[in-house]
């Protein structure tokens, strides 16, 4: 989903507290909770008859070939203050599990509106469980500043907004990509008024002291595929480094889609050429475009990507006209993607926007995949169990 949408969606959706997520599988009986209700739909990936001993777990791999489903847990493994729309991302540093989240908890704890930067959270059981680091606020690199005041929407003023990160181990540190959103209203150039939505950088060799930040990639001329760009992934690939980000049109004449750059090294702005990727085929259920996916390597030598896909007639959320679906593909240069053919979780609520955002969280005996809840969204965050058939 573009920043844009998801930034007046967090307006509406922060105050909403968090529930246990209920659904169905698709076409098939529910499975046995201690609610009579059913579970959220599965794609055909899903597995029906899985219990709560559900053998080991698997990898994307093993998803992507069908021989593995998700399974969703009764119990997120995250508190409520770990809520809305965070996209995460998640590392084991130094032998500590480590997750970095959008948050919505500004600095001096109060709960807003809009996201307020990134926070960190640790487990100490493996990652089966997370509890946000003090509470939930913004580590001191990585807050939102809006003039004025910092806690609701108001694009009236300047405002700098930061989220969407993405972590990679690179040797002896921690290397951290996120999205940043500059609103300036006195903006004169083509655009006025214009939201730059830009990918930055920072490092840390403890997980809670980070560098000032660093450009990597700006946002490209208006009306381009790229002006707006975001929900960066960054990866090792040899010595050099593959970034994936959200390219969007905020004219509104393009669909969104995803785009790839190779770096040598990080050394300040990227400037060379951005591609675009290619869904081979591209299914019906992403014919509007891709947003945010996050990307990793499987011992298989393939790379894989889960990705938040959009069909009908925008991507705009809280629409029946139009569907947002969790997929996953597999590549072996991160430029062209096989997909599997059907997407691996649908919103139960036949609106767009639910489950969307997805991430991995590979690590340890860890093995699943992050998304908001759906509904209601805003809630909390879930996993989604990779599981061995």
């Amino acid at each position: 989903m573009t920043k844009k949408m998801r930034g007046l969606a967090a307006v509406l959706l922060i105050v909403v507290s968090a529930v246990v997520i209920i659904g169905r599988t698709a076409g098939a009986s529910p499975f046995e909770t201690n609610s009579a209700k059913a579970w959220p739909q599965f794609g055909a990936t899903s597995d029906p008859d899985l219990t709560d001993d559900d053998g080991p777990t698997a990898g994307p791999a093993e998803l992507f070939n069908g021989t593995a489903a998700l399974k969703q847990p009764s119990r997120s493994p995250f508190p409520e203050v770990i809520g809305s729309h965070a996209e995460s991302t998640s590392v084991i540093w130094n032998g500590q599990y480590v997750m970095y989240y959008r948050t919505f908890i500004s600095p001096t704890g109060a709960t807003c509106s809009i996201p307020q930067g990134v926070a960190m959270a640790t487990s100490n059981d493996s990652g089966a469980t997370w509890t946000p680091v003090d509470g939930g606020r913004p580590l001191p690199a990585l807050q939102t500043v809006q003039q004025g005041q910092s806690c609701s929407f108001d694009d009236s003023v300047k405002s700098t907004w930061v989220y969407s990160p993405d972590v990679i181990a690179d040797g002896s540190r921690l290397v951290m990509v996120f999205e940043q959103r500059d609103h300036d209203p006195n903006y004169v150039a083509p655009g006025q008024g214009r939201s730059l939505h830009s990918i930055r950088y920072v490092t840390s060799t403890d997980g809670r002291n980070w560098s000032e930040s660093t450009l990597l990639l700006g946002p490209g001329a208006v009306g381009a595929w790229d002006d707006e760009v975001g929900t960066p992934d960054i990866e090792k690939d040899g010595t050099g480094y593959l970034l994936t980000f959200h390219g969007h049109d905020a004219t509104g004449r393009l669909k969104q889609t995803r785009g790839m750059v190779r770096l040598d090294a990080l050394a300040g702005e990227y400037t060379g050429v951005r591609q675009k990727i290619n869904l081979s085929p591209t299914p019906d259920w992403a014919n509007f475009g891709v947003g945010m996916a996050d990307m990793t390597r499987g011992p298989d030598g393939y790379w894989y990507i889960v990705f938040e896909a959009f069909s009908g007639a925008s991507g705009a959320c809280g629409r029946t006209d139009t569907q947002t679906v969790v997929g996953i593909a597999r590549s072996t240069d991160a430029v062209t993607w096989s997909v599997a053919p059907t997407p691996l979780i649908h919103g139960r609520d036949g609106l767009s926007c639910g489950y969307d955002m997805p991430s991995w969280q590979i690590l340890g005996d860890v093995r699943g995949i992050v998304t908001p809840n759906d509904p209601p969204e805003g809630g909390s965050l879930v996993r989604w169990d990779i599981r061995a058939r």
